[in-house]
């Protein structure tokens, strides 16, 4: 079987029980929605079960969550906690499937796959995660969705300055943490988000951070790397596309693929939902809708007034304006 780089979030639970092994561990799907827990279970600052849990949910609770993850033999969600933590709370087991509560959305974040006899891109391995580096792998990022990961251990050691931050966004916002020439990081996780490559460490026990070790474009590592390989996909799409990978997207929702590259809203993009996690401080004071119709739109129940910082999880480009869902 052949990993379909273009397919991941089509698949439901059951559906992704006999091909999920295909899926490398730590892959992120950014997608939102509602778990309903029917048992109760355990928020860790990271997707190992190992750790100590810090944030109980008891059956009956609902989660808001902004992405799902793929381990060894779990699917986790990614939610942010009240104080602005990003924790994961592991809903589901893949195999045998069991899930431990309702989901609103019940894709999981594994990749469709093809047989081999109808595999148009060769050996399964021409196309993994993690495999690549350099200006090479730099050339291929695009066909790679933002907020890829892929799970692997290792030391990276800086040769210039870098900060930690909370998300994977140059301008998000800065923990505490600075790196300069000669320290380094262990790390468990590498993200491509921003255009640039992410480590993604613990930091004491108190969350999950991270810190760039590599820009795309212009391509530079900030480094040296005990463990060479980095966020991207070793080939592009089998079906020519050279825009970028949507993850997250029933099948059908859109016709085209559209290189998310911050241009100008088009009238053909109205109503598509970009997925990507963030925060913006809202300038000005705005009123929450039901809907991204500006004009149109049913007025909901929140106003947020200006200096308010709101987290999102998607975009969406609606009568020329860019709506935040968050």
């Amino acid at each position: 079987m052949t990993i379909d780089t273009n397919s991941l979030g089509t698949v439901t639970g059951p559906q992704a029980e006999s091909i999920a092994d295909q899926t490398p561990d730590g892959t992120r799907l950014a997608i939102s929605g509602q778990f309903t827990f029917t048992s109760n279970a355990w928020g860790r600052t990271s997707t190992d079960i190992s750790l100590t849990g810090t944030d109980h949910w008891v059956a009956g609770t609902t989660c808001d969550y902004q992405a799902k993850i793929k381990t060894s033999d779990r699917y986790w969600l990614e939610y942010i906690e009240t104080s602005g933590q990003t924790l994961y709370v592991p809903y589901a087991f893949i195999s045998p499937w069991r899930t431990i509560g309702t989901d609103s959305n019940d894709i999981v974040p594994v990749y469709n796959v093809t047989t081999d006899g109808g595999n148009t891109g060769g050996d399964p391995d021409s196309n993994e995660l993690g495999k690549v580096t350099g200006q090479a792998g730099a050339d291929l990022s695009g066909q790679t969705a933002d907020g890829t990961r892929v799970a692997m251990d290792g030391t990276f050691t800086f040769d210039e300055n870098a900060a930690g931050r909370n998300e994977t966004l140059m301008a998000g916002t800065k923990n505490g943490d600075k790196f300069g020439s000669g320290d380094q990081v262990v790390y468990v996780a590498k993200v491509k988000a921003d255009n640039h490559y992410w480590l993604e460490y613990q930091h004491y026990g108190q969350g999950t951070f991270y810190v760039p070790y590599a820009t795309i474009n212009p391509f530079r590592y900030y480094g040296e790397d005990s463990n060479a390989g980095d966020p991207v996909y070793s080939k592009g799409s089998t079906g020519g596309n050279t825009g970028t990978t949507e993850s997250g997207r029933t099948p059908g929702e859109i016709s085209q693929n559209y290189s998310l590259s911050g241009a100008a809203p088009v009238s053909s993009l109205n109503g598509y939902e970009f997925p990507m996690s963030g925060w913006v401080v809202m300038k000005n004071g705005a009123q929450e809708r039901t809907t991204p119709d500006f004009a149109g739109g049913t007025k909901g129940t929140k106003h947020y007034a200006g200096t308010t910082k709101l987290s999102y999880v998607a975009k969406t480009n609606a009568s020329m304006t860019i709506n935040v869902f968050g």
